[in-house]
């Protein structure tokens, strides 16, 4: 698995990437007007690549004037990736490891804005349980906002 920021080239793969699940959802639309205005950048958008496939985005988020990317927006996983907690920690650990040798003070917060009674919807229950797995493998506290 390769773990890597994008460039001009993956624009298409990046915006075109299937998301079936509940949460973090970022429309191309969305992302392609705040990556217009540097609130996304390709070095903050990173991708998880199984041989020429991207099985898995975590799309990093920050003010047009950010020196480091402020808020991890968006972290999704085909299904075909595997163990999903595995790869989104490599995901994670290499994108907060490059912001950390460009100088970022700490590793960007991750806020889940999710419905109320989020907890008794199954799939989005199940969608917060893997994205918490890996962040509490660093040692990182998670807390989610209805």
């Amino acid at each position: 698995m390769l773990f890597r920021p994008t460039t001009e080239a993956d624009l298409d793969g990046v915006t075109a990437f299937a998301v079936d699940e509940p949460v973090s959802w970022i429309p191309a639309d969305r992302y392609l007007a705040e990556l217009a205005e540097g609130m996304y950048r390709p070095e903050w958008t990173w991708i998880a690549e199984a041989g020429d496939r991207v099985v898995g985005r975590a799309l990093w988020w920050g003010q047009s004037d950010s020196e480091h990317p402020i808020a991890l927006d968006c972290l999704h996983l085909d299904p075909s990736a595997g163990d999903r907690v595995s790869v989104a920690a490599g995901l994670l650990e290499a994108g907060h490891a490059a912001f950390a040798r460009q100088g970022a003070p700490k590793p960007p917060r991750y806020n889940l804005t999710l419905p109320n009674g989020w907890r008794d919807d199954a799939a989005v229950a199940s969608a917060v349980a893997w994205r918490r797995r890996p962040l509490v493998r660093r040692g990182s506290r998670t807390r989610s906002s209805a």
